[in-house]
């Protein structure tokens, strides 16, 4: 997202199988993102929409620096319900 000129944010989006939960890939992955957008992409802003019930990820998020902004309500569907959607956010 950006003026139009030079995007200033993005948005991530990844899953990790259950098997390699709780081995630090996901910190490791995340510093690499954080690493990629602010310092390569020079973007100003990171955000991604979690499940709100995912506890793991939601403390990732926190602990890598997201800040939670809000509940995007009814803002997917699934299995024919709508379901809500968590957004954090980091700005660097």
């Amino acid at each position: 997202y950006g003026n139009g000129k030079r995007p200033h944010s993005c948005q991530f989006h990844g899953i990790l199988d259950k098997k390699f939960h709780r081995l630090g890939i996901g910190t490791a992955v995340g510093k690499l993102i954080l690493s990629f957008v602010f310092e390569d992409l020079k973007l100003f802003r990171l955000e991604g929409w979690l499940d709100p019930n995912n506890k793991a990820m939601i403390h990732l998020g926190k602990n890598l620096g997201f800040k939670v902004e809000g509940t995007l309500r009814g803002r997917k569907m699934v299995n024919g319900k709508p379901q809500n959607e968590l957004v954090l956010a980091i700005i660097r």
